[in-house]
């Protein structure tokens, strides 16, 4: 069964003012905590990124994690690979579905710049329909 989401509304920089985008709730763990957050599907990012502060909550040792260079529609920045534990359950959902996606944690966390959720390890597990019209997004499990 599908899990069905309506759009949220995330400021942007002026004069662009809020825009309705895909965020779904999610729930981020670690091997020291968890925070549950509204990220962004993002099916122009090639993979899921926080940043170093929602590291440190999750408790990630980012010393023992390479560093990359990074580039988007943001510019470029210095990241380091991990990956990140994540569930997410739709309204009155009996089943949550968790993964383990790649994820590129960013230094600094860019104002009005949400969590993704990119295609690596994302795309691969789900169906996802977005319905503009309707300002939604579905995922359909793919097992």
């Amino acid at each position: 069964m599908a899990m069905r989401f309506k759009y949220r509304s995330i400021e942007r920089p002026q004069p662009l003012g809020p825009k309705a985008c895909p965020m779904i709730p999610v729930r981020f763990t670690g091997p020291a905590g968890a925070f549950d957050t509204a990220a962004l599907v993002d099916s122009g990012a090639d993979f899921s990124t926080i940043f170093e502060e929602h590291a440190k909550i999750l408790g990630i040792d980012l010393e023992k994690l390479e560093e990359t260079d990074v580039s988007g529609i943001g510019g470029s920045s210095k990241a380091r690979k991990g990956r990140v534990a994540i569930e997410i359950k739709g309204k009155g959902e009996h089943q949550a579905f968790r993964l383990d996606v790649p994820c590129m944690i960013l230094k600094k966390h860019a104002e009005n710049f949400p969590i993704l959720l990119g295609r690596a390890g994302f795309f691969d597990e789900f169906e996802v329909t977005f319905k503009e019209k309707d300002k939604s997004i579905s995922l359909k499990p793919e097992h």
